[in-house]
Parts: structure tokens; sequence; C-alpha cells
């Protein structure tokens, strides 16, 4: 499998406004859910690379104070992905389907 180099087409740059949106957005839906179920929020986990500062932006607005990032890493020599918890754990790999 090739290395493939990202070009500035591939990518989406969206200002900090339209996070904001986006992280307002998530709230909103998800506080009508946790009210309509009677749930609460007990631990927010952030997926490792972009979802730490949304997910720090919801902690505050959920007032929850348990957060446990996780991270996704592709081996593209086993096409499997790992995921693995803060303290450095792995916890399981899978294969990637058409990978």
């Amino acid at each position: 499998m090739e290395n493939y180099k990202y070009t500035e087409e591939d990518l989406d740059m969206i200002s900090w406004e339209r996070i904001d949106g986006f992280i307002d957005k998530i709230y909103n839906d998800v506080s009508e859910y946790l009210k309509k179920n009677n749930l609460s929020i007990k631990y927010i986990v952030p997926i490792l690379r972009g979802g730490g500062i949304p997910a720090l932006k919801l902690s505050h607005m959920f007032d929850v104070i348990n957060i446990l990032p996780i991270q996704l890493k592709y081996n593209a020599k086993t096409s499997l992905i790992e995921k693995k918890i803060s303290n450095g754990f792995l916890i399981y790999s899978h294969q990637v389907w058409g990978g």
C-alpha cells in the first residue's frame, strides 16, 4: 500500500465559529435526548487528535469532570486499527474492511 500525500483540495478548512456551531448542535441534541430519557453523562470520551477540543468544551457545557480520551491508530502493514485508551493500554485491534 502506497502512502497517500494530502493536498490542499483534501482539506476542509473550517473556522472556529463553525466548530462552535457543531459543538452547540451536539450539546442541544444530546441534552434533549438526556432529558427525554432521564439519563446523565458520566464520561466524555474524545477520539484524539481532533476530538480533544470539542470534548473539553462539551465537558464544561455538560458539567462533566471525567474525560477518557482514546486514540485510534491505523497500521498500514497489518491493515489493523488499534484502539488505545489514554493510559496507553491496548484495548483491541480489528481488521479494516476494504483495506
